[in-house]
């Protein structure tokens, strides 16, 4: 038995370039290929498992969630995933709980900061250009015009803010507790202590397994 190898550079695209249909969308990595490609590991009966190697893909919530999915049918149907990066962050942290095994190059860094939102207000600035917004706002909570018309935002904007981040923190969370196991303390304790440190820190933290060099990859796959 054999195991593939699946590699992610970039962002995959939502849907090919408009001229695709046309001129082919040549080597383009979009989502719906991707998934075939990871469904196409389940289904082949010559595989034993397959690694997705992560290098400098920059996947979003969503894309990271929909491949979970595609990653539960290859282990449903009896084959082990395995995900290596030299370098991991909150999505490929969220993208290898759904993996049998979280590999990632000894010494590599990881950062699991939590979610933040910068915004910018330019009342002052107006004003000191001697230019005032003139918007009329309906509704406490209608904040559009608040980035132009203010110098902070309302309690009103600030709990619509916070209530986002609130919710895109609950579904980062959510798949790595249940994926390696982890109760929210020991969630909590794992972000404090690999908010900014290396693989060595997150296998001890949970987040991830064991530290391997890449040259040292098939051999440890070979007795997975």
């Amino acid at each position: 038995s054999r195991i593939g190898l699946i590699e992610l550079e970039d962002t995959p695209l939502e849907r090919a370039p408009e001229l695709a249909w046309l001129f082919g969308d040549g080597d383009v990595v979009t989502m719906r290929r991707l998934i075939a490609t990871v469904d196409g590991c389940a289904e082949d009966d010559k595989l034993k498992g397959v690694v997705i190697r992560l290098r400098d893909a920059d996947l979003s919530v969503t894309q990271v969630e929909e491949l979970g999915v595609a990653i539960k049918r290859v282990r449903a149907a009896g084959k082990k995933v395995h995900v290596f990066a030299e370098a991991y962050g909150p999505m490929e942290i969220m993208l290898a709980s759904y993996a049998d095994e979280a590999l990632g190059q000894a010494g590599g860094p990881v950062s699991f900061p939590g979610l933040y939102m910068e915004e910018m207000f330019l009342a002052d600035t107006l004003g000191w250009a001697g230019l005032r917004a003139d918007y009329v706002q309906i509704g406490a909570y209608k904040g559009a015009s608040e980035q132009m018309a203010r110098s902070a935002p309302s309690p009103e904007w600030e709990q619509n803010i916070n209530q986002l981040l609130d919710s895109l923190y609950a579904n980062l969370r959510r798949p790595i507790k249940a994926g390696r196991e982890l109760s929210d303390e020991r969630l909590d304790k794992a972000m404090e202590s690999v908010w900014m440190g290396d693989v060595q820190d997150a296998a001890k933290a949970g987040l991830l397994d064991d530290p391997i060099d890449l040259p040292d990859l098939t051999a440890h796959l070979e007795k997975a």
